[in-house]
């Protein structure tokens, strides 16, 4: 298994199995009614731009020349942090999960980002996603806010 940086052109090339990542990862989401396919392929069909403009961090993890997961993160400024990198995405395929490749996009994701001169990463995931929130405190993510919900 190998991580690298997708280019522009991958991303181009690929865009269908790039949506089809992006759609699969929100699919633990409270939202996934509300994000649809064609979403996922907007942001796929975005993403070739972000990347020429040096706007997005991306990796992919391959099998051989299979793409077994993608990573996808930008600068996000918080408040008066302005040295901030979100993940918007990360997904592995499945049957490839528990093989630490998730720890290995991560990984590539913030040695870019520290190259870069940035100073932290983080994400969001949902309460409920127990087996995502454990891998993220396992690989040294806290806990910063909660969101707070109540139905009318």
């Amino acid at each position: 298994m190998t991580v690298q940086a997708l280019t522009a052109d991958y991303i181009q090339a690929h865009q269908a199995l790039l949506a089809d990542f992006i759609f699969k990862s929100v699919r633990n989401a409270n939202y996934t009614e509300n994000f649809q396919h064609e979403d996922a392929e907007k942001k796929s069909s975005d993403l070739t731009g972000y990347v020429q403009e040096g706007k997005a961090i991306v990796f992919g993890a391959f099998e051989g020349e299979e793409q077994i997961g993608f990573i996808w993160a930008y600068p996000f400024p918080f408040r008066t942090q302005t040295d901030r990198v979100y993940v918007s995405i990360l997904y592995v395929n499945e049957q490839y999960r528990g093989m630490k490749i998730g720890q290995q996009l991560l990984t590539a994701v913030e040695q870019r980002a520290k190259e870069l001169g940035f100073r932290s990463v983080f994400l969001h995931t949902d309460a409920t996603n127990t087996g995502a929130v454990r891998f993220y405190h396992n690989n040294g993510f806290s806990d910063e806010r909660i969101q707070f919900v109540k139905e009318l």
